[in-house]
């Protein structure tokens, strides 16, 4: 699977509340939030 659908994923599940900060180490994975998606990459 892409990296990218796997994002997108993320961020969706995040946006509904199903992830929160304390599941991604604190990441903010809200739409348009550039930064995170690279952290959440590495």
């Amino acid at each position: 699977m892409p990296a990218g659908v796997i994002v997108v994923f993320a961020m969706k599940f995040f946006e509904k509340g199903i992830l929160r900060p304390g599941d991604t180490e604190g990441l903010e994975l809200s739409y348009g939030n550039d930064r995170a998606i690279v952290d959440l990459l590495r």
